[in-house]
């Protein structure tokens, strides 16, 4: 009985120390600032790089392949979204719409017109 209240006892304190280091690793992510980048934050570092007006094949080339693409015909010009995860998902779970940012490109002359979610609200509420 001894020997299972001991192993039960170093169980509770194995637990317990592991929970405490995942909720101070959640507190101070920095800490894990030594493991490779996540695809969501090299993403996000290439969007910052990203100016209108460039062709369609060097966004392409800065970003890599996109995770899903929209078209909308909008005003008068067809309008293709590129969408690139720039967060990361919470643990155990799957990346969500929010996680995405949209990048738009003018279809006719294959050039960046913007980036983010007010422009893509903007063209994908002007259905036809």
């Amino acid at each position: 009985m001894k020997k299972l209240a001991k192993g039960l006892k170093f169980i509770l304190i194995a637990a317990f120390s592991a929970f405490a280091i995942y909720l101070y690793i959640l507190s101070n992510p920095q800490i894990l600032s030594f493991l490779p980048k996540t695809k969501a934050k090299i993403n996000t570092e290439n969007i910052s790089k990203l100016r209108p007006g460039m062709q369609r094949k060097a966004v392409i080339q800065l970003m890599g392949t996109p995770k899903r693409i929209e078209t909308y015909f909008w005003n008068g010009l067809v309008i293709e979204f590129l969408f690139y995860a720039t967060k990361q998902p919470k643990l155990f779970s799957k990346l969500q719409e929010k996680d995405y940012t949209p990048i738009a490109i003018n279809n006719q002359t294959n050039t960046l017109l913007s980036w983010g979610w007010s422009f893509y609200d903007q063209v994908a509420s002007k259905k036809p």
